[in-house]
């Protein structure tokens, strides 16, 4: 496999104070308790999915907030018991393109395991459920998303791969760790190639290769191109509006822009300050997902802060505090209703932001 490397020219740009915004967060609880919601997704029907984790389930929200759940195991009685192994811990999920929702499974957990291996999972609009094993069974699948191509890639956070399954269920690997860490977002590009990130050890030496993370673009024939990044620790990235990639790098407490053509802008923002959203003081907002809202703006979970925030495309940051104390927002979508969702963790709910 042909590996190319990428030099970019780099601006830092440091932010004022951020505003406290005022706006309307509606909370919806989960109607299975301690489910730990993992990821969020706009479904091919106009509503929101999103994972279960802990509770090996995949949940549909719609505009009007009535929640409906899927379970990913089967429906006879005394099957679970007869299957100490079999859980399926759903993290994230993605839209396909043969309208199926996409998720992967961190432990994928079955029958046919004493142990447990990471698969992919497709689920019908109507929740019929696929699962799809994944080759290389020491390497957790985390995020996932709808390529270019017509298929489903994925990222294998501790095996150092991607990896891509088409709509049949075939499965092709990749290796993309040029440091040796761990991958973690992915998405699908708009110049017929997939990008992902690798990320960077923030606490290692700057000569050591590990402290460079990478963006890389792979294509569809396994070709890897990467764009340095310095010391980060990236958790996820999004389309902007302006068309470059932006994404989140919550060991720096910044967000990222970088376009086709390799410049990268980077937006310090300030030491957060402890609000009555969370319970003590935290040394990092830890932005993490990041998508583009209906806005001309970027939206960002920051699941330390407790609060959603606003990234203008000059990056002034602006912060709405999630209702629930210490819920931790984890992951976030642009909702076909002009709103903003996420997932809240460990608050068990599905929360909406009206712009």
């Amino acid at each position: 496999m042909k590996y190319l490397l990428s030099f970019i020219a780099f601006v830092i740009v440091i932010i004022t104070a951020p505003t406290q915004a005022v706006t309307r967060i509606q909370e919806f609880p989960v109607p299975t308790a301690g489910s730990a919601p993992g990821g969020i997704t706009v479904g091919p029907d106009g509503a929101l999915w999103f994972t279960e984790t802990n509770a090996d389930k995949i949940g549909r929200i719609a505009a009007s907030g009535k929640i409906t759940e899927f379970s990913l195991l089967p429906a006879t009685p005394g099957w679970i018991e007869a299957h100490p192994c079999s859980h399926r811990q759903p993290l994230r999920i993605a839209t396909g393109p043969d309208r199926a929702l996409w998720f992967s499974e961190t432990v994928g957990c079955n029958e046919r395991d004493s142990v447990g291996s990471p698969q992919i999972g497709r689920m019908t609009l109507g929740g019929k459920v696929s699962e799809f094993h994944v080759p290389s069974s020491a390497g957790a699948v985390d995020a996932i998303a709808s390529g270019p191509d017509h298929a489903i890639w994925f990222v294998e956070a501790e095996g150092g791969k991607v990896g891509r399954v088409s709509t049949t269920g075939k499965i092709s690997e990749f290796a993309a760790s040029r440091n040796g860490r761990d991958l973690v977002g992915i998405i699908g590009g708009r110049d017929d190639a997939v990008w992902f990130i690798v990320t960077g050890c923030p606490t290692c030496s700057p000569r050591a290769e590990a402290s460079k993370g990478y963006v890389g673009r792979i294509t569809p024939e396994g070709k890897i191109t990467y764009h340095t990044i310095s010391n980060n620790g990236v958790g996820g990235f999004a389309w902007g509006p302006d068309g470059a990639l932006w994404f989140t790098d919550s060991a720096q407490d910044r967000v990222g822009r970088l376009t086709l053509r390799g410049k990268l802008t980077q937006f310090l923002f300030p030491a957060p300050t402890l609000c009555k959203c969370n319970t003590e003081a935290i040394p990092t907002r830890d932005p993490r997902a990041i998508v583009s809202g209906p806005d001309s703006a970027l939206w960002i979970v920051e699941p330390y802060a407790n609060k959603i925030g606003r990234v203008s495309m000059t990056g002034k940051l602006a912060e709405f505090p999630v209702p629930t104390i210490d819920s931790f927002p984890s992951d976030i979508a642009a909702g076909p209703d002009g709103s903003i969702w996420f997932i809240e963790t460990n608050g068990n709910k599905i929360g909406r932001l009206r712009p």
